[in-house]
């Protein structure tokens, strides 16, 4: 369901906004937003003030002001606020030495060649096939991956129009080649990202070529500028992130939701609250169920209708009908008076459930005796 989508979309960008704020404001360690509510954790000018210009930088770019100059316009907003942390930890380190350890960078690995970055790899541990526990973990990680994924996939068709659209069966496919392959080389599973898919989009993404240029970037970048990426300060990544989140949970979403009524607005909060509490699948799982039901209850609620006609009262039948339905149905018969002539407008039913015959052959039977008169009853009658 679309709430479900969205509240999927929503919960990441409250998840980000959440993990990214304590970053922002450059406290370390475990104590995140709860170091940053009680103000127990110490806060960094440093971080603070590249977060805030990173922010402010991906605000401006925004504006018609950026979008109107030309060249300034083709270059990405968060490329521009990631190059500002760089400068600041470049610049910082020479201007003010003791206020530049404040400033918590990225750490990553460096790899002289490509060979070195291969014999990093692991190999499968092919004993691990008789542990149950790995087939219970591997289970999970592939109904997670394919479920996100899938979702990621509905959410970016919500996004941006996409023409031709996505097919899910070619990215199923893709992705278990890409986990098999993933696994033999010792390498961490694939699956759809919906943040760094957002950003892929809004920043004018038009094919799948982008998807593979991405990924040679990546390689790229950390082959051989490990040392330029080091400089990167966590405080211009959280801005990102922290913008992205934003985008991902927009109040305007939140309005959307509400102005579409309960049917929409409940299972799209369930799914955020389920999501943030309880993890994605569980998350993705409590939204389904209460879609299902709210569904289930406003189906039986329209499922019958009686209209009074002076003396005359139609009876139609919206859908097929169960057991369920069955308190609904006495209530109406219930409420035709005697001398009555009651219509029955059954076109819509394809199915009646024995127990709803039940009810309507004894309502049939006692007619003639009321002064009742029937006209298209569904069910033969004495």
């Amino acid at each position: 369901p679309g709430s479900v989508i969205k509240g999927m979309l929503a919960a990441i960008g409250i998840l980000l906004i959440i993990q990214q704020i304590p970053v922002a404001f450059g406290i370390e360690g475990d104590a995140g937003l709860a170091g940053f509510a009680s103000g127990a954790a110490a806060f960094s000018a440093p971080a603070m003030l590249v977060a805030g210009g990173s922010l402010a930088i991906l605000w401006l770019w925004t504006t018609p002001l950026i979008k109107k100059a030309g060249a300034l316009g083709w270059i990405p907003g968060p490329l521009v606020a990631v190059l500002f942390g760089c400068a600041a930890t470049l610049f910082g380190g020479r201007l003010m030495p003791e206020r530049a350890n404040e400033l918590s960078r990225i750490a990553l690995p460096s790899f002289d060649s490509l060979s070195a970055l291969t014999a990093q790899l692991e190999s499968p541990a092919w004993t691990a096939w008789q542990n149950p526990s790995v087939w219970v973990v591997a289970v999970t990680l592939a109904l997670v991956a394919s479920l996100e994924t899938l979702l990621s996939q509905e959410a970016l068709k919500k996004l941006r129009p996409q023409n031709p659209p996505p097919s899910p069966n070619r990215e199923m496919f893709a992705q278990g080649i890409g986990n098999l392959s993933a696994g033999l080389l010792g390498a961490m599973p694939i699956t759809a990202v919906i943040v760094r898919s957002s950003v892929n989009v809004s920043t004018g993404a038009q094919s799948k070529l982008s998807v593979l240029i991405h990924g040679v970037l990546l390689l790229i970048c950390g082959l051989w500028f490990s040392n330029l990426l080091n400089a990167i300060p966590l405080a211009s990544l959280a801005a990102v992130l922290l913008y992205t989140g934003y985008k991902l949970a927009t109040p305007r979403l939140f309005v959307e939701q509400f102005r579409m009524g309960a049917q929409q607005y409940v299972p799209f909060l369930a799914t955020i609250g389920g999501i943030i509490l309880s993890g994605m699948l569980m998350g993705i799982g409590i939204g389904l169920a209460t879609q299902m039901l709210i569904s289930l209850y406003k189906s039986h609620r329209n499922a019958l209708q009686l209209t009074r006609y002076d003396d005359h009262y139609v009876l139609r039948f919206q859908q097929n009908l169960t057991f369920l339905h069955n308190p609904k149905l006495q209530g109406l018969l219930a409420e035709i008076p005697e001398n009555s002539v009651v219509i029955v407008d059954h076109d819509n039913a394809e199915y009646l459930d024995p127990d709803v015959k039940a009810v309507l052959k004894d309502f049939g039977d006692s007619a003639d005796k009321r002064g009742i008169r029937l006209s298209q009853w569904p069910v033969a009658v004495k």
